[in-house]
């Protein structure tokens, strides 16, 4: 009878360990760790060619809303990039292509999953040798702050990148795909029109990577992104 109840002890045992163990481990989702986005403060780190900083620092002025904001230098931004209450948005370059991406901060390695860095989202917007499409950063802004306050409310956002805030094409919306006249267009904020723009390393289309975009001119709506 005692070796009986041992063995059922010890079967109920194993059966309970991996329930107390999942009991006790926390996951942290993406959404869940940004909850605090529109509360903390996002740097704008301004660093690299004026044609980048310049442009970024109007448009940050001009339409970010989601969260307060300061701009800083790369200096002040490598002392406060292990920072876990603190956001930030920079410019990165990988593979020839230029990105804006927004991340939080936080250290490497740390035993607390909330003090890690995290990754939001990067959207490609220019060549390392093509910067033309810099004058589309009303473009490049929005998309990244329409994708956070996405994000904030939807796991499926926050997993799947900018495609996910794709919004339906007016029946009578006109695509300028021709680059001088899609410039032309975007600066006048023509009504019931979006622009094609294509950013490759050197601008031609031959080159890879390749990211396509189709944004409206007068809301900077995303209608179509792909790779």
């Amino acid at each position: 009878m005692k070796r009986e109840f041992g063995k059922i002890l010890f079967l109920m045992t194993l059966l309970l360990v991996p329930a107390l163990c999942q009991a006790q481990m926390k996951i942290y989702t993406k959404s869940y760790r940004i909850q605090d986005f529109r509360s903390r403060t996002t740097r704008i780190v301004l660093d690299g060619p004026t044609e980048l900083t310049v442009p970024l620092r109007e448009e940050v002025t001009s339409l970010w809303t989601v969260s307060p904001y300061e701009f800083c230098s790369a200096a002040e931004y490598e002392k406060l990039k292990t920072d876990p209450d603190s956001y930030f948005l920079r410019a990165v370059t990988s593979k020839g292509i230029i990105s804006l991406e927004l991340a939080k901060g936080g250290r490497e390695g740390d035993s607390n999953t909330l003090k890690k860095p995290l990754s939001l989202v990067t959207v490609p917007i220019a060549g390392e040798n093509s910067l033309g499409t810099l004058q589309y950063m009303a473009a490049w802004v929005s998309i990244v702050q329409d994708y956070i306050d996405s994000a904030i409310g939807s796991e499926r956002v926050a997993y799947s990148g900018i495609g996910t805030i794709r919004v339906p094409r007016p029946a009578m919306l006109k695509i300028i795909r021709d680059p001088q006249e899609a410039a032309i267009a975007f600066r006048n904020a023509d009504a019931l029109t979006a622009v094609e723009i294509t950013i490759t390393p050197d601008g031609t289309n031959a080159t890879r990577p390749r990211y396509r975009y189709i944004i409206g001119t007068d809301n900077y709506a995303l209608y179509a992104f792909r790779k």
